[in-house]
């Protein structure tokens, strides 16, 4: 038999949260489960006088955001940690996209920046992470300094449905660090998705040569049972909305 035992956060006299703040984990053993083996700690930033905590959270009920976890092996000696910076650094601002309460405040739980402990230097390697105030990821810096952009401008196969304008919904362009080729040249390396305005499913994916030779890259091609099920979806919207049909997958074709 083995054994795991857990402890819980508080939320008063009697309540919790439910998050587990120590794990401790016990092996097989013969008759009864062995000695300790693993104890896992656990820090949020809603709980006072944890790593990061911070009373905004606590006061916003953002109960589940972990700060620090540790590991440790069965003499309490650490094997690894790891950290959790919230809202660190301010959000971009936009502005005119549709639907969206811009009255959100400064705290929001997005993880700007995570990091690891490195035990054969004691030191810390960091990832840092910006965002705008839609609560999409802008861009990623590892601790080698290479930075990805990410763009979330419209990037539609058409302008049916009455498709909205500025609405930053999909995640559209990838852009990874350049490099310098063999002959000196800067090569870039991006990733492009276009979706079909009705449905907001994939209509095409682009790597870095189908953007430059301008190609479609490769398409999505929708079953005609699916075109058929939305079209009889949309002229009963708000009844039974659009089924699935498992049996038919959709197609990828490269152009």
């Amino acid at each position: 038999m083995s054994r795991t035992e857990m402890d819980y956060d508080a939320n008063g006299a009697t309540l919790t949260w439910g998050n587990v703040i120590e794990k401790r984990e016990y092996p097989f053993g013969v008759g009864n489960y062995g000695a300790l083996a693993r104890k896992t700690d656990y820090q949020y930033a809603h709980l006072s006088g944890n790593t990061g905590y911070n009373v905004n959270y606590l006061n916003l009920n953002i109960a589940n955001h972990v700060t620090e976890k540790t590991v440790y092996d069965g003499s309490s000696i650490k094997l690894a940690d790891a950290k959790t910076v919230y809202d660190g650094t301010a959000v971009t601002t936009t502005s005119s996209v549709p639907n969206h309460d811009y009255t959100i405040g400064t705290f929001r739980g997005n993880p700007t920046q995570t990091s690891v402990w490195l035990n054969t230097t004691n030191t810390w390697l960091p990832t840092n992470n910006t965002y705008n105030d839609l609560g999409h990821v802008l861009t990623t810096k590892d601790p080698g300094n290479h930075t990805i952009t990410f763009s979330y401008a419209d990037s539609w196969s058409g302008a049916t449905c009455g498709v909205g304008a500025n609405t930053q919904a999909y995640l559209t362009q990838t852009s990874a660090p350049d490099t310098v080729n063999s002959q000196g040249a800067t090569v870039h390396h991006r990733a492009q998705t276009k979706y079909f305005p009705c449905t907001g499913q994939k209509q095409a994916t682009l790597d870095e040569n189908d953007i430059l030779a301008a190609r479609v890259g490769t398409t999505v091609r929708v079953p005609a049972w699916l075109s058929r099920s939305f079209t009889l979806a949309m002229s009963v919207w708000g009844s039974k909305g659009l089924a699935r049909k498992p049996s038919q997958p959709t197609r990828l074709a490269r152009s």
